[in-house]
């Protein structure tokens, strides 16, 4: 060993020694971790961003990217609820038509509590909701998500129609625009336009 070697050596030991304990505990907590985790797969959740024409990003469902310990395999699972299916009436199923003009029909009844809403009711709902030549513009069922909301605080199709229904039931509903969103529409109506609902109440809440 030279002379040069033995001097770098003395004058620089104290962090020689010290890099080297520390390279060792790294060693040793990671040996260690690996040991007890290797049944556990690695899970890595990636966002998956939209770009829109105007540049916007729209957050979508992210991807759950899961990784084998012992292949190294990777599967990407989407987050994304699985759609609850529409109920479909039958054809020889007839519309009711009250004085405002609603009509509505029962594809299903439940047995049981006999709880129905008043207007002063908060409820839960799955809905479906269509234009007349079957565009979908908005589905709780789609998103395989209900929503609550008071029944005095949508369109007036809506608040007369669910008090014919009891909880657990699926109606559909046949809105016109006077009962909906009349001339003006909004985004994804035209103005005027007849609404078709289907609709499951899942729950009067606090009833």
């Amino acid at each position: 060993m030279n002379k040069q070697t033995k001097k770098f050596l003395t004058e620089n030991a104290i962090f020689i020694v010290a890099g080297l304990a520390a390279l060792l505990l790294v060693i040793y907590y990671t040996g260690l971790l690996g040991t007890q985790n290797n049944d556990i797969d690695d899970v890595q959740v990636n966002d998956v961003d939209v770009t829109l024409e105007d540049g916007s990003q729209v957050d979508t469902d992210p991807e759950i990217v899961v990784t084998d310990p012992v292949t190294n395999a990777t599967d990407v699972v989407s987050n994304t609820p699985a759609t609850r299916p529409v109920p479909v009436a039958g054809d020889d199923l007839a519309y009711t038509t009250t004085d405002t003009g609603l009509q509505y029909r029962a594809i299903s009844t439940q047995e049981g509590r006999q709880v129905s809403p008043t207007t002063t009711d908060t409820v839960e709902v799955y809905y479906h909701g269509t234009l007349e030549d079957g565009t979908v513009f908005d589905s709780a069922y789609e998103r395989n998500e209900s929503i609550r909301f008071g029944l005095n605080q949508v369109i007036r199709g809506w608040t007369e129609g669910l008090q014919y229904m009891q909880e657990g039931d699926v109606y559909e509903f046949s809105i016109p625009a006077e009962l909906a969103y009349g001339e003006q529409g909004r985004p994804g109506i035209p103005g005027g336009a007849t609404l078709n609902f289907v609709v499951e109440l899942v729950d009067v809440v606090g009833k």
